[in-house]
């Protein structure tokens, strides 16, 4: 998914550079494939994911408090429990430091939710968060200055065999504790094609949709005091 991974990356960098800042160590969350470039002179890469295969768990990896002025997540926080993720990446950033990421959203693979939902009432996919629910996550775990806005790409697919090896290949697995057990069976996986073909009829194949969350928060330093402020209903995004 190169068509897909490259330009999120290029955003990401841009973003990153827009902020001007020089960064002594960087953490780096990212797909093994391909490198994003973060301007410092160290950084510590955590790849989450080989061969489609999660590593991380749910939870970062164990850090000394305040070791990065930069942490950078990128599309890998859709997979993490935000209650543990958010306040573990404020505690090993160093105070005044910034957290960049990228995410997917909710709208993200809505045409194969759309089809297996005339099949079953299983869920089949990932529910990724709203933007404006990360924002106020963000506040809750006492990051500063939130900033998220989202990003929309179609993807079209020749065939649905494509479509499900390149979602396999970069870790787009069932994970929900809801999920069938057993397998799917001939019979019912014909019938979520055929409900897919009028789900994401595109011009060639299969269009499939990818919603992009870019954000970025800060880590309060010393001179932004400790008052707590309740998130509002909506962060604008």
């Amino acid at each position: 998914m190169d068509y897909l991974l490259s330009p999120v990356r290029r955003e990401m960098e841009e973003r990153i550079r827009s902020g001007s800042a020089e960064y002594d160590q960087v953490l780096l969350v990212d797909f093994k494939t391909g490198d994003l470039a973060v301007n410092g002179r160290s950084m510590t890469r955590f790849d989450a994911w080989v061969d489609g295969c999660h590593e991380v768990h749910g939870r970062f990896p164990r850090f000394p408090d305040g070791q990065f002025d930069c942490v950078v997540v990128n599309l890998q926080l859709s997979w993490l429990d935000f209650g543990q993720a958010l306040p573990e990446i404020r505690r090993i950033l160093h105070p005044g430091g910034d957290f960049y990421f990228s995410t997917f959203g909710p709208d993200t693979l809505r045409e194969i939710h759309q089809a297996w939902s005339r099949v079953d009432a299983l869920p089949h996919v990932h529910p990724f968060t709203d933007m404006h629910h990360l924002g106020d996550m963000l506040i809750s775990s006492g990051f500063l200055k939130p900033i998220v806005d989202a990003d929309w790409w179609y993807i079209d697919f020749p065939d649905v065999d494509l479509l499900f090896h390149d979602l396999k290949h970069e870790g787009f697995t069932n994970q929900l504790s809801g999920r069938r057990k057993t397998l799917t069976g001939k019979n019912r996986f014909d019938g979520f094609r055929q409900a897919l073909m009028q789900c994401a009829a595109g011009d060639s194949g299969y269009r499939v949709t990818f919603e992009i969350i870019y954000g970025y928060a800060k880590n309060p330093d010393a001179t932004d005091g400790s008052v707590r402020v309740t998130p509002p209903g909506r962060v604008a995004g």
